[in-house]
This record gives C-alpha cells, sequence and structure tokens, in this order.
C-alpha cells in the first residue's frame, strides 16, 4: 500500500492511446498497468509511452 494502491486504475490490452490519456489527465498517477481479462497484470504504461505514441502519431508512424 506504500507503493501503490490497493485498488489501481487499470486498462487492458485492446485500449487506445486517448483512454490512456483520458486516465492520466483524471488521476494523479504516473503508470497504468495494463491486465487482462483475469486481472492479471501484463504490462505497466508510463505518461512517457503516452509521449512517444504521441509523437508517433504526429509523425505518421504509429504502432496502435
Amino acid at each position: 500500500h506504500q507503493i501503490m494502491t490497493r485498488s489501481p486504475i487499470t486498462l487492458t490490452p485492446d485500449c487506445g492511446v486517448y483512454d490512456a490519456i483520458d486516465i492520466f489527465n483524471g488521476h494523479r498517477i504516473s503508470c497504468i498497468p495494463i491486465v487482462d481479462s483475469s486481472m492479471l497484470p501484463v504490462g505497466i504504461l508510463s505518461w512517457r509511452d503516452i509521449l512517444k505514441e504521441v509523437a508517433a502519431i504526429r509523425n505518421g508512424k504509429s504502432r496502435q
């Protein structure tokens, strides 16, 4: 509980970059756990990852 909340805000792998931006803008968090349908962690998304994706979208090189 000192490092992470017991009820984290999460996303699933099929969510888009704008879903993550909405979460980052609505909460004071720096990372979002990515979970599968069983709520098991499969990754983590940081605001830096978002910046990289937005830059890629701007340059026409989106991985989304």
